[in-house]
């Protein structure tokens, strides 16, 4: 990515921990080219070569961070930290998908159809909002500037 002699840039992408999302690994673009992953806490210390440059994060097919602009000098060093914006709807879904893989158990017992059917109307009534949120913020990802 550096040509002969060249000083490189220094790019730092942490990812902040946290157990929303925490098995899926977040890929790191930088000019549309994915230069690595990171899982939950992990921080990625890459080269890349001085001058401008793109800089998105992914960790589902369908949704990207805000995408940087960065105009890098060599041998400078430029952080950014990434995660999941959503936390709030994002927890409630957990529980009501969890509490929806329970559906064989309470299906045999007694109003257990009324629990499965209350219940599958919730989880489609915050799924639709959830997806309506993150579609209006652009995204469920954050990417932002740390120096």
């Amino acid at each position: 990515m550096n040509s002969p002699g060249e000083t490189p840039a220094i790019l730092i992408v942490r990812r902040k921990s946290s157990w929303i999302a925490m098995l899926r690994a977040f890929k790191v673009y930088v000019d549309d080219k994915k230069l690595t992953t990171l899982k939950s806490g992990d921080e990625a210390r890459l080269e890349i070569a001085p001058g401008p440059h793109k800089i998105d994060v992914t960790g589902a097919l369908w949704s990207k961070t805000e995408r940087w602009d960065i105009d890098v000098q060599p041998g400078q060093t430029i952080t950014f930290e990434c995660g999941v914006r959503a936390k709030g709807l994002y927890l409630v879904l957990a529980i009501v998908f969890g509490w929806n893989v329970c559906k064989p158990v309470l299906q045999h017992m007694p109003g257990g159809v009324w629990l499965v059917l209350a219940g599958s109307l919730l989880v489609f009534a915050l799924t639709v909002a959830y997806f309506a949120m993150s579609f209006k913020r652009g995204t469920m990802y954050y990417l932002r500037q740390m120096n």
